[in-house]
């Protein structure tokens, strides 16, 4: 089970929410597949990514809106990913995943 805790602070004081994705195990094949949660066609989703490359993940992800970004948290810092951006925005999460993105890979996806 991963669990996302977001918390905020306004002028009404501190509000919080929280997101659990269960992964199971399957006998299927995962990669290139999202394993847990799935992806809103707007808003912020967090999922499982079964492994593959980050051009298997925009195509699992399946937002057809062109404002989509992806996130993950490397040592404790979320790195993006922005399809289609100069490859300057991209550096970090290209260092990170150079190959593919390893299987079970928790992301955040905001979608439109």
């Amino acid at each position: 089970v991963i669990v996302l805790q977001v918390y905020g602070a306004g002028p009404l004081g501190v509000t919080s929410d929280e997101v659990r994705v269960t992964v199971r195990a399957s006998g299927e094949a995962t990669r290139g597949r999202i394993l847990g949660g799935s992806v809103a066609p707007s808003g912020i989703s967090l999922i499982v990514f079964g492994g593959g490359s980050t051009e298997e993940l925009h195509a699992s992800a399946g937002c057809a809106s062109p404002s989509v970004t992806y996130w993950a948290t490397v040592d404790g810092v979320f790195v993006g990913y922005v399809p289609g951006a100069p490859a300057v925005v991209n550096t970090r999460w290209q260092q990170a995943f150079p190959a593919e993105i390893p299987a079970h890979q928790p992301l955040l996806v905001r979608c439109g």
